[in-house]
């Protein structure tokens, strides 16, 4: 069985002890810069 152990780890500047919540801000964090190109694209292509 693999386990990580986060509780050790004291030096994000969010909280891991909600699982959930970390997912949800991993998702934005991520989705919000994998998103800038398309909405860049969109923005040309309706000018």
């Amino acid at each position: 069985q693999h386990s990580v152990a986060w509780h050790g780890i004291s030096n994000f500047p969010f909280s891991t002890q909600n699982r959930h919540r970390l997912l949800a801000l991993f998702m934005v964090f991520c989705g919000s810069g994998f998103s800038i190109p398309f909405l860049m694209v969109r923005h040309h292509l309706k000018k």
